[in-house]
């Protein structure tokens, strides 16, 4: 288990690992916009990701995680060991429209859904962006702690990128 922050791009680490299994959540809003922020890049190598968002309504309710598995955007690889996790935790506009209470629940779903269907000496990192710090007004120290308390604690690898 560890716990890392880095300037980068995350869509390069995760395409220089083909062999590696990776799960990238991020956070998507309740209203069906896919459009901004973290996930016009995600769209352009998984566009998957975006086409499931807006085909599953179902998940966009706040605490609810849509996963998408998808192929390694690199083409070396044919398999899907990458998996999009389409966190619900806000929705549009106001001071904050992120919801913690909703991000707090779809980690815990995460960490449950890696524990339960992996085993701990092969366990997925986790790669993300710093979600809920940016568009959705969230604070940034808060939902580092919240990556330690629900993933971390657990066993689980975090790489954080940041541009």
């Amino acid at each position: 288990m560890s716990y890392s922050e880095t300037k980068g791009d995350l869509f390069e680490y995760v395409g220089n690992n083909p062999d590696e299994i990776i799960w990238i959540p991020h956070i998507v809003n309740s209203l069906n916009a896919f459009g901004a922020g973290f996930v016009v890049p995600l769209a352009k190598y998984y566009p998957d990701a975006k086409k499931r968002y807006h085909d599953y309504p179902e998940f966009r309710v706040l605490g609810k995680t849509l996963y998408i598995p998808c192929v390694n955007h690199n083409g070396q690889d044919d398999s899907r060991n990458v998996i999009i996790a389409n966190m619900c935790a806000q929705t549009l506009g106001g001071k904050r429209p992120l919801y913690y209470n909703a991000l707090a629940k779809c980690m815990i779903q995460i960490a449950n859904d890696i524990i339960w269907n992996y085993d701990d000496k092969f366990y997925p990192t986790i790669v993300c962006p710093k979600f809920g710090s940016a568009l959705a007004g969230g604070n940034w120290e808060f939902i580092r702690e919240l990556i330690h308390d629900c993933w971390v604690r657990e066993g689980l690898t975090v790489k954080v990128f940041y541009l």
